[in-house]
């Protein structure tokens, strides 16, 4: 809801989806008969029958084209077929934009999944090298060992790091997928 909210394309698309609706208004108010009034007023050097120099006139007219060669109709379903693709086209965005938000709020759930087990196996690296390093001490493992465990530490610190990055990324695309931020 919130990236429904949000989104600025989605507010776009409404846009010019009223456009198209308000472009139908005109085809369909083009089909109806146009009412005009004119008042003129007028003088003249010669005095008229009803012996004035002056003289005013009101017309009132009514036109109704009968046939134009089908431009308004035209026109008509023209606008009908736009409004149409731009609630289509609106429809489709909203749908494309929820299911973005749910795909970055799904890879926001995971990535967090990722973090937890990437930290659990760094602590279990850092208890086996600990424990190498005692065993070394104690004369049960060689230096080698120690090496391998430490190698094992590193490597889960290295998978931490990268869960920590996956983790940020997929909490950014989220802000951006719900219309957060610039």
């Amino acid at each position: 809801d919130e990236a429904l909210d949000r989104r600025p394309e989605l507010r776009a698309r409404a846009d010019e989806l009223a456009g198209a609706e308000a472009q139908r208004r005109a085809a369909w108010a083009r089909l109806l008969p146009e009412l005009s009034a004119g008042l003129a007023a007028f003088a003249a050097d010669v005095p008229y029958p009803t012996g004035k120099y002056e003289g005013w006139r009101f017309t009132l007219d009514l036109t109704w084209p009968l046939y134009d060669g089908g431009y308004r109709y035209g026109r008509r379903r023209e606008a009908e077929a736009r409004v149409a693709e731009a609630s289509a086209a609106a429809t489709q965005q909203r749908l494309a934009v929820a299911q973005e938000a749910r795909d970055a709020a799904r890879e926001v759930a995971t990535s967090a999944e990722r973090l937890r087990l990437a930290e659990e196996q760094r602590r279990l690296a850092d208890d086996s090298a600990a424990s190498a390093r005692r065993s070394y001490e104690a004369g049960i493992l060689s230096s080698l060992d120690v090496v391998d465990a430490n190698d094992r530490l590193f490597a889960a610190d290295v998978g931490l790091a990268r869960a920590r990055a996956e983790r940020a990324a997929a909490g950014i695309a989220l802000d951006r997928a719900l219309g957060r931020g610039p």
